[in-house]
């Protein structure tokens, strides 16, 4: 075999290794609603971005949450809440884990809350299930707790009310102020989808081909810049789901930048073709006036 594309086999292999011995998703089912909400709030799903609306949203595993000037809570399924400040990126997923090797392999049903930039409160639900908040530079697991949780690009912060707090990596513990519009600015998550809902809003109202494409392209940065910050983490296993998300990120970007390609050749033959259309139309116009002139003459 080609040394090339043994490499790329050995590459394969080992990429499927690391999926199948990382969290899995709980199926699509709703994991959330937003119970109040009030000012700009940006919801991704997947590669769909749009404003909310209403209060009874439902947000599913994986969903990305931000907002501008504005601020909701979300209740899940178990009970568990989260209010979300103002000019704050967050996460939500509840999935199962998968840990070990082989037969030493365990599983646990994990929720985990990552903040980019901002800050929330968090207060744990009547499931058993393990909590988890994390940022690029920290994990917090927390059980039977409430919390305000933030991050504001340097330092990760901590105010505990109730409960313990098993910590990994350096947090600044205490009452803390919102990071505010300041660090948000200079958030590369934070403004990656909000570039991502501008273009994903315009190509809603032309609904062209070439648009929606560009779109879906813009919400693959999101995820995958997401997925380079958290690669700092000190979390092992948060580094290593960090980096498969980078890879299934780069494949699907390639494919969507693909489409994107696709389309701009589409639209420009469609262009070709009418203007063609159109000289043949200024052709035929011309000869019927010259026909016409010849009969006045005769």
């Amino acid at each position: 075999m080609c040394p090339k594309f043994r490499n790329l086999s050995v590459l394969f292999l080992l990429l499927i290794g690391i999926l199948v011995n990382t969290s899995q998703t709980i199926a699509s089912e709703p994991i959330a609603t937003v119970t109040t909400y009030k000012g700009d709030v940006l919801i991704q799903s997947d590669t769909d971005v749009y404003k909310l609306t209403k209060i009874g949203q439902v947000l599913n595993e994986g969903d990305r949450i931000q907002t501008g000037e504005g601020e909701l809570q979300v209740t899940f399924i178990d009970g568990a809440l989260i209010k979300i400040r103002p000019h704050t990126s967050v996460v939500i997923q509840e999935r199962e884990e998968k840990r070990g090797f082989w037969i030493f392999k365990t599983k646990e049903v994990v929720r985990r809350i990552t903040c980019f930039v901002g800050k929330l409160w968090f207060k744990s639900g009547l499931s058993k299930r393990k909590n988890y908040l994390q940022t690029p530079t920290a994990v917090i697991g927390i059980r039977g707790s409430d919390a305000d949780f933030g991050f504001d690009l340097v330092d990760t912060f901590l105010n505990m009310y109730t409960g313990e707090a098993e910590i990994f990596g350096k947090v600044v513990r205490g009452f803390f102020d919102d990071p505010g519009i300041s660090a948000a600015g200079k958030s590369r998550v934070y403004a990656a989808l909000n570039r991502a809902y501008t273009v994903a809003d315009q190509a809603k109202q032309t609904t062209k081909p070439l648009d929606l494409a560009i779109a879906k392209v813009e919400s693959l940065k999101v995820v995958k810049e997401a997925a380079v910050e958290l690669q700092g983490n000190p979390d092992e296993y948060v580094r290593k789901e960090a980096v498969v998300t980078e890879v299934v990120a780069d494949a699907r970007l390639a494919a969507a930048e693909a489409a994107v390609a696709v389309e701009k050749i589409n639209e420009a033959k469609e262009t070709a073709e009418n203007a063609k259309e159109a000289a043949e139309n200024s052709r035929q116009a011309a000869e019927t006036e010259g026909d016409k002139d010849a009969a006045e003459k005769a």
